[in-house]
């Protein structure tokens, strides 16, 4: 320890040995790289770990520097998982690691800047088994769809598990050795030469993705595509997301998990709505964040109509937007509480119009028209989880809420329309468990919208974020009195990852 590199005058670094457990495994992850523009640092080290119990201690936000000697600068992400992996295959089996340690200083910075979000969830003490990490096997890749078929467990018992995972460490661990994209399932409309423009991210099963009636007023096809192929004008980033609420609720939510607009996909994304029968639509970003596009801002102002392709015309007929906005405008019927508008929500109604093509329109032709609610939630960075867990539940509330009476999908995008989206599914799904009084497994709700739309949850943060959430909600709901009280104290973590790329940029186990 002490060392330093050259033109790196104040770099103390440490050099750190680990061997692997019984299973090949040194107990981190690791998030960075060259091709995420970012230095490769440990984003977590398990509880009683080889990678916890070496001395020095490998700590979270460590950077590594070289992994067996080699230097890790200018390595992919990929690439330093595999030169880590590969030291668990050697003859020694050790693995030589030269980091940059995180100050204490640098640690108490920043978590004082992190909001603490304090959880009533079960005392372990009330807990009739154990929970050891042998039982991570649970879950993993190869797994059939069967075993995602809820069982008989209770409510109660699902959330003592839940817990027990978290405490021990066992729940990421399950997040990062589960499938991202499931194997064998093809994606070749996102990936054809005249979709690439119209991706923010491009992994999108074909079985799954949302077809829209191809039309020549919007088609950009070209006229030698040969019979058969896929024309342009039906492709759209969005995939159906079916979730399960089994007996006694037999009911099924429905689920458009999309990417936000491009400025050229705008009239796409109305026409989606408009064919799905959509009444309502879930924003999870803000437009721009740190000057950079996260969403096309695709409504017209309030008041103001836009006309798109298809006959579809747009026009905002009220909006309350919180102060978190800025200046604003409200519409003059104001039915949200201020109290909402200093938090992150916003609320607008949208009118779509569609009048015939002007081939099959004749005199007097009725204009059909269908009101579509949209509800954002702004406090929500890109590389963050909502800051305030209660009010994200509330939000949860309030999209239920919007829900009801209705069987159309609600279309739920944020920037790439994975890892905040995911989030808001499960969830959501989640609540209509455990009012239902059925058992809730995360694992097992991601799983099932992973094969449907690859990478929903895109981090560990995220995933954590959407277990404490469960406890949280399933405490407030009252179906968790009587138990003691064991305070969890755990802060929103940042997502080890940009929502805004294609490329794998989550934390990685090792």
């Amino acid at each position: 320890a002490g060392s330093c590199f050259p033109g790196c005058p104040s770099l103390t670094t440490a050099t750190v040995r680990i061997k692997p457990d019984s299973s090949g495994r040194f107990g981190f992850n690791v998030k960075g790289g060259a091709d995420q523009d970012s230095p490769i640092l440990v984003s977590r080290v398990a509880p009683n770990s080889p990678a916890d119990l070496t001395e020095p201690r490998l700590r979270q936000g460590d950077q590594l520097l070289y992994i067996n000697g080699r230097d890790l600068g200018g390595h992919t992400h990929e690439q330093a998982v595999q030169f880590i992996r590969a030291a668990a295959e050697r003859h020694s089996g050790e693995l030589l690691l030269v980091v940059r340690q995180r100050s204490s200083t640098d640690e108490e910075a920043a978590s004082a800047q992190l909001p603490v979000v304090p959880i009533t969830i079960i005392d372990p003490a009330d807990c009739d088994y154990r929970l050891d990490k042998d039982n991570i096997d649970e879950f993993t890749d190869e797994q059939s769809d069967d075993n995602d078929r809820y069982d008989d467990s209770s409510l109660m018992d699902s959330m003592r598990q839940l817990q027990l995972e978290l405490e021990s460490g066992v729940a990421l661990d399950q997040f990062d050795r589960l499938f991202r994209r499931k194997p064998g399932l093809s994606m070749s409309a996102a990936r054809r030469p005249e979709n690439l423009a119209k991706n923010r991210y491009r992994d999108i099963n074909d079985a799954t993705r949302v077809t829209l009636s191809c039309s020549p007023n919007c088609s950009q096809a070209s006229s030698s595509s040969k019979s058969g192929d896929l024309s342009i004008s039906d492709y759209i980033n969005a995939s159906h997301v079916d979730m399960r609420i089994p007996s006694p609720c037999g009911t099924v939510n429905r689920y458009i998990a999309a990417q936000g607009p491009l400025p050229n996909t705008c009239s796409d994304f109305w026409q989606m709505c408009w064919e799905q029968s959509v009444s309502l639509v879930v924003m999870l970003t803000v437009s721009n964040e740190r000057g950079r596009t996260k969403c096309h801002e695709y409504w017209p102002p309030l008041y103001e109509t836009v006309d798109h392709c298809n006959g579809l015309s747009v026009t905002c007929v009220s909006e309350q937007v919180p102060k978190l906005f800025g200046n604003a405008k409200n519409s003059d019927n104001d039915d949200i509480a201020d109290t909402d508008r200093e938090c992150g929500f916003a609320q607008r109604e949208f009118m779509i119009s569609k009048t015939a093509d002007a081939e099959t329109a004749g005199e007097g032709s009725e204009v059909q028209q269908r009101q579509v609610t949209h509800l954002q939630y702004a406090d929500w960075p890109d590389h963050g989880t909502p800051s305030n867990l209660d009010e994200f539940l509330n939000f949860v509330s309030r999209v239920r809420a919007h829900r009801a009476g209705h069987l159309a999908p609600v279309v739920v995008h944020c920037s790439a329309g994975i890892g905040r989206t995911g989030v808001l599914i499960a969830m959501e799904t989640a609540v209509c468990l455990i009012e239902a009084g059925l058992p809730v497994k995360p694992l097992c709700l991601l799983r099932r919208m992973r094969n449907q739309r690859p990478m929903l949850i895109q981090t560990a943060g995220q995933y954590r974020f959407v277990c404490e959430a469960v406890l949280r909600y399933w405490q407030q709901s009252g179906r968790g009195v009587g138990l003691a009280d064991h305070q969890l104290q755990t802060a929103a973590q940042p997502d080890e990852a940009n929502t805004n790329s294609e490329n794998n940029n989550s934390a990685s186990a090792c």
